[in-house]
């Protein structure tokens, strides 16, 4: 992981089109997607959110479902998602 960050921020801007914070460990990183969907996924017992998770995919099902697979444990769990436009090629 280390060797993979450190090549990362050697790169140019000029050789990718990724924003600055995808030279960050994936712990530090925010819930964003490319060209795909995002979802985020929490999970609440007592009325108090304990554990929220994030999964990123090409489709929205994909994406809710690693985000939910993210999350276990007792407690009622809930999903939503957001898909940016991905253009014909």
């Amino acid at each position: 992981m280390q060797k993979a960050l450190q090549r990362c921020k050697a790169r140019t801007k000029n050789e990718t089109n990724a924003p600055p914070s995808a030279c960050q460990p994936p712990a530090k990183r925010k819930v964003f997607a490319y060209n795909g969907c995002v979802a985020v996924a929490w999970r609440v017992r007592d009325n108090r959110v304990v554990e929220w998770g994030k999964g990123k995919a090409r489709d929205k099902i994909s994406a809710e479902r690693s985000a939910r697979r993210s999350v276990k444990g007792p407690g009622q769990i809930t999903s939503k998602f957001a898909c940016t436009f991905r253009p014909a090629r």
